[in-house]
């Protein structure tokens, strides 16, 4: 009877030392990153915008340079798919890529051959392709969003006239408006639409090297300076929170110049009327390229680029509101249960010794 429950006994031990070095594993090393191989024809590497749709499955817009194409990829289950959307002429910078609420994509993209906003949707399996604006230099520096009723609306840059633009599709007609048209703006755009379809856009003005933002509200456009710090406000990413809030992650640059320069990620969010600014990462020429989205508990998520010798894409995560026990807490936690229960194991083995010797005499 005791060799059967030391068996038991034993196999308890094993069995919760194995499920406890599991568990410490998980929580020390985090889930592990997935990378694929999308699309290795040409030289597909660059301008990509990414949307998950209501299944989870990613959809990519990017450009091959290699072909001098537009091209979409989606994954579904373990297989991507891709297929080039454009190719006549140099097409497929700055892309952006939405999905309605059927699924189907449409991608606003600069076509370089011709100096064109140019938009892209597919529907029954069908691309068709619109020529947004054609009135000089556009289209560069695009971002799109789609409205509640699937409108796509397409913030861009005027090379020509070095404006902010902005461009709605309703009822099958393009109306095109400038934004924004003091001095040298309307770069590195980004555009959100609020929950009244009003758009939301920060841009850069190259002349005063100033991040800033614009609402259209009544018909009616204004404008506010965000961070006017040395050069600020490069490489954009827009965001509304539940409330309606605007986040701006951003890329500022110091005018020290040499080793007194500072290269940072930043965010700027306003609430109550008044915006607060937060450098988010300032070790090394961090915060390019950034792209910033809110989950449904309006936490922040950032990907962006450094430069430099490690030329990384990081990615960081704000969570406030949440208290995160560190990994170490849990496995001293497990360690002290394991020893407490050999300590009792080994108790009532020596109670049960004790007992046997008594009985024997």
């Amino acid at each position: 009877m005791n060799k059967r429950l030391y068996i038991v006994k034993a196999s308890l031990i094993f069995s919760i030392f194995t499920i406890s070095i599991i568990t410490i594993a998980q929580l020390s090393f985090g889930l592990m990153w997935s990378v694929d191989l999308v699309d290795s024809t040409g030289n597909a590497n660059s301008f990509s915008s990414l949307v998950l749709d209501s299944d989870g499955n990613p959809h990519i817009s990017h450009y091959d340079s290699e072909n001098q194409a537009l091209k979409y990829s989606v994954k579904s289950g373990d297989t991507w798919t891709f297929e080039t959307v454009a190719s006549t002429g140099n097409v497929g910078h700055y892309s952006s890529l939405a999905l309605d609420s059927s699924g189907n994509p449409h991608i606003s993209y600069f076509d370089r051959t011709g100096r064109d906003l140019k938009y892209a949707v597919k529907s029954g399996g069908i691309w068709t392709i619109d020529t947004v604006d054609s009135d000089g230099n556009v289209g560069s520096h695009a971002f799109l969003a789609l409205d509640s009723s699937g409108n796509p609306h397409i913030s861009y840059h005027d090379y020509t006239n070095r404006d902010l633009k902005y461009a709605v599709k309703s009822g099958g007609s393009w109306s095109v408006e400038i934004a924004a048209s003091f001095e040298e703006v309307g770069s590195h755009t980004s555009l959100a639409l609020d929950s009244d379809g009003n758009p939301h856009i920060s841009f850069y003005d190259a002349t005063n090297e100033d991040l800033k933002y614009a609402v259209k509200s009544d018909n009616e456009w204004s404008f506010e300076i965000v961070n006017s710090d040395d050069t600020i406000g490069s490489y954009s990413s827009l965001a509304l929170d539940s409330s309606g809030n605007p986040h701006i992650s951003h890329y500022s640059r110091s005018s020290g110049g040499g080793f007194n320069s500072t290269h940072d990620l930043t965010n700027a969010v306003k609430s109550d009327g008044i915006w607060t600014l937060e450098i988010i990462e300032s070790a090394g020429n961090v915060g390019l390229r950034t792209f910033l989205v809110l989950d449904s508990s309006d936490n922040t998520h950032i990907s962006y680029f450094t430069r430099g010798s490690s030329g990384d894409l990081r990615y960081i995560v704000s969570a406030p509101d949440e208290f995160v026990i560190p990994p170490f807490v849990y496995a001293v936690i497990i360690v002290i249960m394991l020893l407490v229960l050999y300590l009792f194991i080994r108790r009532r083995r020596n109670r049960s010794e004790d007992t046997s010797d008594l009985v024997v005499e």
